[in-house]
């Protein structure tokens, strides 16, 4: 397996959790998905790997006293259904007060399951090129949203 990860922490502009669990998650495009605990967030078409994708995500988001924890539970893109059965994605954010501010720390990772299909042809490096190429695009559309609709949802 060939994995690639990536870290990242913000500062958000909330001062407590209680503050955070006002967010209305329905006004920034999550909607609960009928599972306990599950969201579910359709993103706008875009480019990927060739590919024009329309991603469904669905997180799982539990808030407790001292945080808040946003877990990718899975997610579903009719276009490319049986590459993305070759991957693995974790997406995970912990929410947690610092001193007098909330604080996120974000990890993404992407890993090969196993070499079948198309995967047996091609050399690790290519591979490897591939999935830090998806890490970069999905951590940077990630944050770039998680910035828009988590931490400054009022701009």
């Amino acid at each position: 397996m060939i994995n690639k990860k990536t870290t990242k922490k913000f500062k958000l502009q909330y001062k407590s959790i209680e503050e955070l669990k006002k967010l209305n998650l329905q006004s920034i495009g999550l909607r609960p998905s009928g599972e306990e605990n599950i969201y579910s967030y359709e993103s706008k078409k875009y480019n990927f790997l060739n590919y024009k994708i329309t991603p469904k995500i669905f997180s799982f988001i539990i808030f407790e006293t001292n945080n808040c924890i946003i877990r990718l539970k899975r997610i579903e893109i009719s276009e490319i259904s049986n590459p993305l059965k070759l991957i693995n994605l974790v997406i995970e954010v912990k929410i947690y007060k610092l001193e007098h501010q909330l604080h996120a720390e974000r990890y993404i990772s992407i890993e090969t399951i196993e070499k079948k299909i198309f995967l047996k042809l091609l050399p690790n490096e290519i591979i490897s090129k591939l999935l830090e190429n998806a890490l970069e695009i999905i951590a940077n559309r990630f944050d770039k949203k998680f910035i828009n609709k988590i931490i400054n949802p009022l701009k």
